[in-house]
């Protein structure tokens, strides 16, 4: 489920399950503009939904309240792809 923060224009807070379609709606989320993505709330994701945030260009969307696990394996995604990719 995606929860777009009131009053936080350009915020979404993602909670549970990181796959299928609240992936897509992460998506829709990030093209109408969310520059901030709060994970705190994400508790599972799939190997595709790591591999899209770890290719979201910093200075376009900032990964903010990241649990640990997640902040691991989306560096491990980041180093995999390596520069220019």
């Amino acid at each position: 489920m995606i929860r777009l923060e009131g009053g936080a224009p350009g915020r979404v807070r993602v909670i549970g399950s990181l796959d299928g379609h609240g992936m897509r709606q992460l998506f829709g989320a990030i093209s109408r503009g969310a520059v901030v993505l709060d994970l705190s709330g994400v508790d599972q994701s799939n190997e595709s939904a790591l591999m899209f945030l770890a290719r979201l260009p910093k200075e376009r969307c900032e990964v903010a309240e990241c649990p640990g696990w997640l902040s691991v394996w989306l560096e491990r995604f980041r180093r995999s792809a390596g520069p220019g990719r």
